[in-house]
């Protein structure tokens, strides 16, 4: 049951999808945790359990006893993705192709490719902001003229 599938193929990528998936699960009940509130003002505390501050037994928020089996879920959604074969063999197929297959620019050709990118965004701001200048002041004379 414990058993990694194919345990030395793709572990960065892999790895990587694990923490993803618990990222997102902190940052859901996170936003859960803020969304609920606490309970104080609430006439439907249970008598004796939850006292007016949102607290079980006076020292446990009653927030965090719904985020413990959300958050093991999560741990077992992501352990799930994590050893099942056709999502293992196609992370472990992605990463073998990243690190053999692509062929990746030199570090002269990206900083040369962010160059041309830079200039002509440039430039095409330039453009267009004088296009709308020049449709502003035509529509300005054509609307606005005494």
């Amino acid at each position: 049951m414990w058993n990694i599938y194919k345990e030395d193929q793709g572990k960065v990528i892999r790895i990587l999808l694990v923490t993803v998936i618990m990222l997102g699960a902190v940052f859901a009940l996170q936003q859960l945790h803020g969304y609920l509130g606490s309970n104080s003002g609430d006439s439907r505390n249970l008598p004796g359990l939850i006292d007016v501050f949102g607290r079980i037994f006076g020292f446990i928020d009653w927030r965090y006893i719904v985020h413990g089996p959300l958050i093991l879920l999560a741990a077992m959604f992501a352990y799930r993705q994590f050893n099942r074969p056709k999502t293992a063999d196609f992370l472990i197929e992605t990463e073998n192709e990243l690190k053999n297959k692509v062929t990746w620019p030199s570090r002269k050709e990206e900083v040369n490719a962010s160059i041309v990118v830079i200039v002509t965004v440039l430039i095409l701001s330039v453009f267009i902001f004088g296009v709308d200048y020049v449709w502003k002041l035509f529509s300005d004379g054509l609307f606005y003229s005494s």
